[in-house]
């Protein structure tokens, strides 16, 4: 099971403290990087891939990147994400899906280190659907290209990257078995309409494709979808699911029926969402008009699941793509 953030940063500020004792280095699961990779520019974004596809197909648990730590001079270069030239760490997940075959899960976030310097962390947690493709190997001379090769496959051995060879995606295979999750969900949706005011909320209606590929059941109590733009006046939108709409048109409180996904299986419904109570009708009218007008503007949907246990997966992002399939 992945780590929480809390844990991660326990793990990075007891690495720190032990590399600047000498009592500690890098490692396949671990690597410090200076400064943050220039995510603008074709060079920094291959670097970026190549340490990253390569952690994650490594064997083990949780990958971590530490940005911000010379691991040689044991020096600090405060820095925060922004350094990267990216927006937000949602932009992350879009630059792998795109480079990567079969992308998988990253988080980044900025701490303060054990002695107050701002440095950022990347978190990369253990892939189920491992080997990951890079699409494209480049290699850069003096800034420029250099060198393409399609279709390559990475991993760590010790602190360095290499091509991975028969043993290694053997092993891949093999550690599939030790990392399955019990929860894994993936949500997809064709439309997103019917935006209309419901008792001082806005309301909308979609179907969602919920499939579950863990090893056990799931009973959802609550479904949040937090919706962003890509205009440069950014504002997000976020609605709580209400209920499933049944054939009769009879709708079907989700809280008092959560829905049922069993193991390795698909539902689909149709599922009504609510935003926050607004207090004024012009606002309402203002908000559905924004999200009709901008649709096709969605930077993406950001969704979060939760279940009747008390789980909460919140790591699946519903991604809009720019015609009319939508999908996470």
């Amino acid at each position: 099971m992945s780590k929480t953030k809390e844990e991660i940063i326990n793990i990075v500020k007891i690495e720190l403290e032990n590399s600047g004792n000498n009592l500690s280095v890098e490692y396949s699961k671990l690597d410090f990087k200076r400064d943050w990779y220039n995510l603008k520019s074709d060079q920094g974004i291959q670097e970026f891939l190549k340490d990253t596809v390569a952690m994650v197909n490594t064997v083990g648990l949780d990958g971590i990147i530490v940005i911000g730590f010379d691991d040689k001079t044991k020096k600090f270069h405060e820095c925060n994400f922004y350094d990267s030239k990216l927006n937000d760490p949602s932009e992350l997940l879009g630059i792998i899906s795109k480079n990567i075959s079969y992308p998988f899960s990253i988080d980044a976030y900025d701490i303060s280190s054990i002695n107050g310097k701002r440095i950022s962390i990347i978190h990369l947690p253990p892939s189920f659907e491992k080997p990951h493709v890079l699409k494209s190997f480049r290699t850069y001379k003096g800034g420029d290209l250099n060198r393409e090769e399609l279709q390559r496959i990475l991993v760590r051995k010790g602190s360095k990257r290499d091509f991975a060879t028969k043993s290694d995606l053997e092993l891949m295979l093999y550690d599939r078995k030790n990392i399955e999750p019990d929860y894994r969900i993936f949500l997809s949706t064709t439309r997103l309409d019917k935006i209309e005011p419901h008792n001082k909320c806005v309301k909308f209606t979609c179907d969602l494709s919920i499939e579950n590929s863990g090893k056990r059941p799931m009973a959802i109590s609550q479904i949040e979808l937090k919706l962003q733009y890509y205009n440069e006046d950014w504002e997000e939108y976020i609605f709580s699911s209400y209920q499933v709409v049944q054939p009769n048109l009879l709708g079907k409180d989700i809280l008092e029926n959560p829905l049922i996904v069993l193991a390795n299986s698909i539902i689909q419904e149709t599922i009504s969402f609510l935003s926050a109570p607004i207090n004024h009708d012009d606002i309402i009218k203002a908000k559905i008009d924004r999200i009709q007008r901008e649709r096709a503007n969605f930077k993406s949907i950001n969704a979060q699941i939760f279940l009747i246990n008390g789980v909460a997966l919140s790591k699946d992002l519903l991604f809009v793509r720019k015609r009319h399939n939508r999908s996470i």
